[in-house]
């Protein structure tokens, strides 16, 4: 990838600002999103395992 690995990391920087000022503009909102987020982990992990049991 050209600019590797300094243009990653300046997206990961750019993502983590945006991140730290959502949160403190909205606590509360973003807390509800962060919430929706996670509760789709255990439905990835569920559809994995059953995607490699029929494999």
């Amino acid at each position: 990838m050209w600019g590797y690995p300094v243009i990653p990391a300046l997206f990961i920087a750019a993502a983590a600002v945006l991140l730290v000022y959502s949160y403190a503009e909205n606590l509360k909102n973003s807390l509800i999103g962060t919430g929706i987020i996670l509760l789709g982990v255990p439905l990835f992990l569920a559809f994995r395992k059953g995607a490699t049991a029929r494999d």
